[in-house]
């Protein structure tokens, strides 16, 4: 008599029946553990090393290993696909380092898989890619589609995987659940080198193949870290009275340029006529200078949600990451929601797809009450075709067209320099075409009769300049003597501007997450709950709240406006 476990040759399809219960069983436990424990995750074995280092990356393959195993009692199969599974991560993520910095990790599978439609433009962007990912696919689907004559696995063999499996997870993944766990993230001074960058500190002097699994397989934590909760702070809530919409208010035009930043800040530029560039040494009226942003190489969406906020995005340790997915959502206050109350229409303006980064549902959350992406501008599909003077004029009629009577708050990300760079040559030329079109917008922008201001900045230094060689007397060139040098990878430039100013204003090297008070400020609007207390903490910690020297502030900061002001929930 044939039962469930039974050794005896059977059709592939009870195989795969017998599959698909043991993973519904594995992601059923797994449900149970998050609720009674407020642990996110993805599943057991996908974070099952996380709290090791590499040296432990080989767990997640060997329980994989003994699942598949378990579940179809094809042992060779087995051990197939799990080989093709961690060479295909290896590949990918050698080719992710290789353009973007970072390799891959779960995370990026999920994101890819929640609009495949919409994201599969980047196998036409890089056809390298497209062709690995082909082949894998088919490799797996020929794996499955072979059905060995008998099968070797007996009925105790797969209860003794299995069962091996389960304890191994659980045996290794228990520290995870302990009580003195900590649930708060732990920020240091050394963050200033940027978590996000770590996953990417192999990029360019070690590409282990452990180090590359454990990565993919521990990189999905998406459950919120907040700030130590502090009883009593300092800090008090300013004014958040709703005001009527002014005559006087001008419109507000905020631009954040892809991979802009100074390259005299290079050593090889420093004394280069071609490497200068008009947009950081024109002497404009209004408010410019170094900006200190939290990513290198990439991670756009977190310049994005750190001037949006006004939060730093290492504040929530990992889970920031991906705070489009993961913070974005219990946004409570930022930005464009201060201006909407203010009586503003606020529009966000991205040239990508609506459903990348989930950028449609945060931008909704960040408080914009119009969001338009590149299938609402028809804008074309391949990146690098899109000059920053086609999204600027698209912006501007969008503006125009959608003008209902309040000032406006316009938020718009350009494209053109987005990476990869084939070099300096090549950023230079690209960088110099951006130029152009700021100008041309700038003059347009402020040919109306009607207060406006203008806003720029760069969200990341490019992936290629991480390498290079950083002149040290950059910063204090620009006021910034008592800097740290090692924030020289995080270096780009913003300015601020209007048709009403004359004096100009150069400003000491600027943390990004102070920026957007600084635009309030500076178009004479009232600052948010949290305006003062970023004043303080401003020139408190001149180089940001997180790399703070003085902890004490900065915790009791970071509670105030998490906790006392409630800004994400």
């Amino acid at each position: 008599m044939k039962t469930f476990f039974s050794y005896r040759t059977q059709p592939l399809k009870n195989h795969r029946i017998r599959l698909i219960l043991w993973v519904a069983v594995l992601l059923l436990v797994t449900e149970l553990i998050e609720l009674h424990t407020n642990f996110m995750t993805t599943g057991l074995i996908l974070w099952a090393s996380s709290i090791y280092d590499h040296r432990y990356a080989i767990f997640p393959p060997v329980i994989l290993f003994l699942f598949i195993n378990s579940a179809t009692g094809r042992t060779k199969l087995s051990a197939l696909l799990v080989l093709i599974t961690c060479t295909a991560v290896i590949l990918a993520s050698n080719f992710k380092i290789t353009h973007l910095g970072t390799p891959l990790t779960i995370s990026d599978i999920i994101f890819f898989a929640q609009n495949i439609k919409e994201n599969s433009i980047i196998f036409f962007q890089y056809p390298e890619f497209g062709l690995a990912f082909l082949l894998f696919t088919l490799s797996i689907t020929t794996a499955f589609l072979r059905t060995p004559k008998k099968q070797s696995t007996a009925h105790s063999h797969r209860l003794a995987c299995a069962a091996t499996a389960l304890l191994l997870t659980y045996a290794i993944s228990k520290p995870a659940f302990s009580e003195s766990q900590p649930t708060t993230s732990n920020i240091t001074p050394s963050d200033a080198t940027d978590s996000f960058y770590q996953l990417s500190h192999l990029s360019s002097e070690n590409r282990s193949v452990l180090y590359i699994i454990e990565t993919f397989f521990t990189g999905t934590d998406t459950h919120i870290s907040l700030p130590q909760r502090l009883h009593s702070t300092t800090f008090k809530r300013g004014s958040q009275t709703p005001h009527p919409v002014l005559t006087h208010a001008p419109d507000i035009l905020a631009i954040l340029e892809e991979s802009t930043f100074d390259p005299a800040i290079l050593t090889q530029c420093s004394q280069t006529s071609e490497c200068t560039q008009t947009l950081m040494t024109e002497k404009h009226p209004g408010e410019s200078g170094p900006l200190i942003v939290h990513t290198t190489g990439g991670g756009t969406w977190l310049t994005e949600f750190t001037f949006l906020t006004g939060l730093d995005w290492r504040t929530f340790g990992t889970s920031g990451r991906y705070a489009p997915v993961s913070i974005a959502p219990h946004v409570q206050d930022s930005l464009a929601i201060h201006l909407k109350r203010l009586g503003y229409q606020t529009i966000g303006i991205n040239p990508t797809q609506g459903n990348f980064l989930n950028a449609r549902s945060a931008y909704a959350k960040y408080g914009f009450e119009i969001f338009l992406s590149r299938e609402n501008l028809d804008i074309p599909s391949n990146w690098n075709s899109v000059e920053d003077d086609e999204i600027f004029s698209k912006t501007l009629a969008a503006a125009q067209a959608l003008n209902d009577g309040r000032p406006q708050f316009i938020f718009v990300l350009t494209i053109k320099n987005h990476g990869p760079h084939s070099g300096l040559n090549d950023y230079l030329t690209r960088l110099h075409s951006s130029g152009n079109a700021l100008k041309k917008l700038e003059t347009q922008w402020f040919s109306k009769d009607r207060p406006r201001v203008l806003a720029w900045f760069g969200d990341h230094q490019p992936h290629f300049s991480y390498p290079l060689p950083k002149d040290t007397n950059y910063l204090s060139a620009h006021g910034g003597d008592k800097y740290n040098t090692n924030l020289m990878p995080y270096i780009t430039w913003y300015a601020i501007r209007d048709n009403i100013h004359t004096e100009i204003q150069r400003n000491k090297p600027l943390d990004l997450s102070y920026l957007s008070q600084h635009l309030l400020s500076y178009s004479g609007l009232p600052l948010q709950a949290h305006g003062e207390a970023t004043r303080h903490i401003e020139k408190a910690c001149p180089q940001g709240a997180i790399s703070c020297p003085n902890r004490d502030l900065r915790d009791e900061y970071l509670s105030f406006r998490i906790w006392d002001l409630k800004e994400i929930k």
